[in-house]
């Protein structure tokens, strides 16, 4: 590495991590806003099967944020953005069948009108969201850690805290969801019965940007700190 490259990566700015939250935040929430619209509109399959690969675009997104974030500090960035899209892809798809594999057949807060989504109100245990959470996240630690370039013990440092922010911030982002249902259910119930649609928008909204936060600010710390001790 030129002393160029050393340089900057010695002085990496704090708001590092504000821009690294941002490039997870933003794309985070236009993904719930999307799905939570195909969600609480669809009327038919099709509309369900759209939700499903709507995250497609959104990880390709982030990756490429985070791309142009490490281009100055790492070489293999181009990598980090295929790890992240291809990783971010198989975590959901793998993250999200195993949280419910673990949820018991439970409680479900229901209004009186049927035309409630009643899914929107169901209970978030913590311990299936915080697996679901952690086998999402750890796929897509694995891949971004392998594309790292950084040896084995910060690529290990990597996958593990990426595993514990996704283990964080889906209960943290749960219970969010959780408390929004619940709040709407019993100050403003008139809201969920005449808008649902506008209702799962919000929550899923919510949910999306608490556990952006909390997985952005655990990740971003970290990165900033193998960034600053790669020289």
């Amino acid at each position: 590495m030129n002393n160029t490259t050393a340089t900057r990566t010695a002085d990496i700015p704090r708001r590092f991590i504000v821009f690294w939250l941002l490039s997870l935040m933003i794309p985070g929430v236009i993904l719930m806003l999307l799905r939570g619209s195909i969600l609480g509109y669809a009327t038919s399959a099709l509309g369900y099967l759209v939700a499903v690969f709507a995250p497609a675009p959104v990880w390709l997104l982030i990756g490429f944020l985070q791309y142009r974030l490490l281009r100055p500090y790492l070489r293999t960035g181009l990598w980090w953005l295929l790890a992240t899209f291809v990783g971010g892809i198989l975590g959901m798809f793998v993250g999200g069948p195993a949280m419910v594999l673990m949820m018991p057949q439970g409680e479900v807060l229901v209004l009186s009108s049927q035309s409630t989504p009643e899914w929107m109100f169901a209970q978030f245990p913590l311990l299936p969201a915080a697996f679901g959470g952690a086998i999402a996240a750890a796929i897509l630690g694995l891949s971004q850690a392998l594309s790292l370039g950084q040896g084995f013990r910060r690529g290990l440092l990597w996958f593990c805290t990426s595993v514990l922010s996704g283990a964080l911030a889906a209960v943290c982002g749960g219970i969010a969801h959780l408390a929004y249902a619940r709040t709407m259910s019993e100050l403003n119930p008139a809201a969920v019965e005449g808008n649902p649609a506008m209702q799962t928008i919000i929550a899923l909204s919510i949910a999306m940007a608490v556990g952006m936060i909390v997985y952005g600010l655990l990740t971003g710390l970290i990165m900033r700190w193998i960034l600053v001790r790669r020289t």
